[in-house]
């Protein structure tokens, strides 16, 4: 069973790295849950937004409001919404069908 307090540090660290903006990849593992690894084959293929301080450096950093859009990106619709686009659909369907 993992120690309560160790439990209270995490989640302190993960309150103050809510009030940053700039993170470095340790930070971001922390505050989204990835690996670092994770991390690291996301920007080596350049599919989260990242910075380095110059050209050919190795720290990398991330504005956390790029992070969450990128995390954000695809919403999966509900079912209900799912209902919402079918009847839409259908109904469409049914009066051209009836204009016809």
């Amino acid at each position: 069973m993992p120690n309560p307090f160790f439990k209270k540090l995490e989640e302190i660290k993960k309150l103050l790295l809510s009030q940053k903006e700039i993170l470095n990849v340790e930070e971001l593992a922390i505050y989204t849950g990835w690996s670092k690894s994770y991390i690291y084959k996301l920007t080596m293929a350049c599919m989260i937004p990242h910075y380095k301080p110059h050209e050919g450096a190795k720290l990398l950093y991330f504005k956390k409001s790029e992070i969450e859009n990128y995390m954000t990106a695809y919403k999966v619709k509900t079912t209900a919404e799912l209902d919402v686009v079918a009847n839409d659909y259908l109904t469409k369907k049914k009066m051209k069908n009836v204009n016809r």
